[in-house]
């Protein structure tokens, strides 16, 4: 499937339709929601056909819907949303009295969830998202802001969970990015901690994973109101990120982070490409007519319209939470994709590109050598002067520079 500038533009918003569809079709007929009260609904960590039969709901799959359904101006989406912040406010006493066999254990996971950072952040960041008048919320963000701020360490950032005693990157991303949302709250404190890590690498970290890591923070500071980072210093600290990661977006590709909780094992997927790309949208929106933004943006919408956006190499199931970010990913891409002067740009890269093939580049060289012989013999019969040599040595240099390849 391979879509003009124009038409990916116009295929954007059937996409994110195609993202809400799948969430209603799983909030009203998933197998998990067949025990829930009338007034409440939830999603899994799934969505899909394939998810259907699944019975498992959480946190992470309610945010995710609740995130994307907010948006819509449709009865049955706002009929969702009433039920998924119901399903959140009144989570644990829904599930306790499901399964009273197994109260403790239900209220210990409950309680352990509204500890957990990155799960506080999403719900908080997808309750901002709701309309005025579309749920009453006032109640249950008050709670979680709560136990989200209480958790913060010495106003440097947040652990993993509430309680930690060192501040972590990825949680305190998430973290800034659910309060700023929410308006109101100082996070200048941990805003300073995230620009820190990335200034003391200027922009880029030792590490591959910690390069995708700095994407999610160098997102939550661009997309949030309490960083106060200037244009010129986001352009500073995202141009080498964009220069060494531009080549992986020919590949699927995010990263699965492990942490833990005692000695249980987590994990938590940073679909950094879609923050890489929202960046792009965002501080440098020529970088979305290279080569690899357009045919990496035809690629997410092509597989949206198909089944859902999926990353092969993290299984087989549409991640709901993975879709809610492609939802978000898309409305900031249809707005950067309006830069004017986009075509030029992805003409340039794609003739570089051409240029960047080891045939090209065999015929470059090769031309380059035998011009540069031919003047050379030439000059060498004729005037001696140099004034004859000089226009064919540019032409031979040119053909040098042009032998310079693309980096991948």
């Amino acid at each position: 499937m391979h879509l003009g500038m124009s038409e990916l533009r116009k295929a954007i918003p059937l996409a994110r339709k195609k993202i809400v569809d799948l969430f209603i079709d799983q909030c009203s007929h998933g197998a998990q929601v067949r025990n829930l009260p009338a007034g409440a609904t939830a999603c899994g960590q799934f969505l899909g056909p394939n998810a259907r039969s699944l019975p498992q709901r959480g946190i992470y799959g309610t945010a995710a819907a609740l995130r994307v359904l907010a948006e819509v101006n449709d009865e049955n989406a706002r009929a969702l949303v009433r039920k998924l912040v119901h399903y959140i406010q009144h989570r644990e006493s829904i599930e306790t009295s499901i399964d009273q066999q197994n109260e403790g254990s239900i209220k210990a996971k409950c309680r352990l969830d509204e500890r957990n950072v990155l799960k506080l952040s999403d719900i908080l960041h997808a309750l901002s998202c709701v309309k005025h008048g579309a749920a009453e919320t006032d109640e249950v963000k008050t709670r979680l802001v709560r136990q989200l701020q209480d958790g913060r360490i010495e106003d440097r950032g947040w652990g993993y969970f509430t309680g930690d005693q060192e501040p972590e990157l990825i949680p305190t991303a998430y973290a800034i990015r659910a309060l700023t949302s929410l308006g109101g709250y100082d996070v200048s404190g941990p805003s300073k901690y995230l620009l820190s890590s990335l200034n003391s690498g200027n922009g880029v970290a030792r590490k591959n994973m910690d390069i995708m890591i700095n994407v999610l923070v160098l997102f939550a500071l661009t997309f949030s109101g309490g960083s106060s980072i200037n244009q010129d210093d986001l352009e500073r600290l995202f141009d080498p990120l964009w220069r060494l990661l531009e080549p992986l977006l020919h590949n699927d590709l995010e990263q699965n982070i492990e942490y833990w909780h005692g000695s249980e094992n987590l994990y938590v997927r940073i679909p950094w490409q879609l923050y890489l790309l929202s960046l792009a949208a965002k501080i440098r929106p020529r970088r979305l007519g290279s080569k690899a933004a357009q045919e990496r943006s035809q690629s997410i919408v092509a597989s949206v319209m198909n089944a859902g956006f999926l990353y092969p190499h993290s299984g087989k199931m549409l991640s709901s939470r993975t879709n809610a970010i492609v939802y978000e990913t898309l409305g900031i891409l249809g707005h950067g994709l309006n830069y004017p002067r986009l075509l030029p740009v992805y003409l340039f890269d794609v003739s570089r590109s051409a240029m960047s093939t080891k045939t090209a580049t065999v015929v470059a060289c090769l031309t380059t050598a035998t011009l540069a012989v031919y003047s050379i013999a030439q000059w060498s019969r004729g005037t001696g002067k140099m004034a004859d040599l000089a226009p064919n040595i540019l032409w031979s240099i040119m053909l040098g520079l042009m032998t310079l390849r693309k980096s991948r």
